[in-house]
């Protein structure tokens, strides 16, 4: 019993290390500035205005930057992995 929950558990890891190279995979197909501002955002936590005034960029630059990157990586998501890609963005970047 034990092997068995060490083996799926070992698999679990090697899924979700592959999960994170895919979506990573799919972040450096943005445009430099819109992955920057992404980045900024879903993973380093940052809020609209602040990457606003470090970019010198409105707002409403940052919020359209990122619809843009989401519309992106929604569609690259379900071409190839469906509802898990997106999944897996919506609980690990906090969209």
């Amino acid at each position: 019993m034990e092997f068995h929950t060490n083996h799926t558990s070992a698999l679990s890891v090697l899924e979700y290390q592959n999960l994170l190279e895919y979506v990573d995979g799919i972040i450096e197909k943005l445009p430099l500035s819109r992955r920057k501002i992404f980045i900024m955002s879903k993973k380093d936590g940052l809020k609209n205005a602040e990457i606003a005034k470090l970019l010198n960029i409105s707002e409403q630059t940052v919020k359209n930057q990122l619809v843009s990157a989401m519309k992106f990586l929604r569609s690259e998501a379900a071409k190839s992995n469906g509802e898990l890609g997106f999944l897996f963005f919506l609980l690990f970047y906090r969209l």
